[in-house]
């Protein structure tokens, strides 16, 4: 069972999370700097719409993206759109709906980088500005 977000009232629309492993990417920095742009104006999109829960790098082949959908066939539609789906670049994609059991310290999401320089990406560090997630 996935984690249920919101649903518009009716009973008629449930949004559910789903987690997406893009991995086993060969050559991932020379295929970031080629379609990083791309990339960056898909999950921007995604942001826009309130669907992106978060994206990062997982591990040194892989993106981890927690998108909202309808269901697997949305999730689907919306990888369609991901240039790193539809590019060659990786060669696995693994999609699985998400049930939060425990959400712990969400401080640990905006720390600075080994650099020490702060996170590029613009987001809210308030907490009160995530929707509140209802369980099923």
């Amino acid at each position: 069972m996935a984690c249920l977000l919101r649903s518009d009232g009716s009973g008629d629309i449930t949004k559910l999370l789903f987690a997406v492993l893009l991995n086993d990417i060969a050559q991932f920095a020379e295929l970031r700097s080629k379609y990083g742009d791309k990339r960056n104006e898909f999950l921007m999109s995604l942001n826009k719409q309130g669907r992106l829960l978060l994206e990062g790098t997982f591990g040194e082949r892989g993106c981890l993206m927690l998108i909202e959908a309808e269901s697997l066939t949305d999730v689907l539609s919306v990888l369609q759109s991901d240039p790193y789906v539809v590019g060659p670049i990786s060669s696995s994609v693994l999609i699985r709906s998400l049930d939060i059991n425990v959400l712990g310290n969400t401080e640990l999401l905006f720390r600075t980088r080994p650099d020490g320089d702060e996170p590029s990406q613009n987001v809210s560090r308030k907490l009160s500005d995530f929707r509140p997630l209802n369980r099923r």
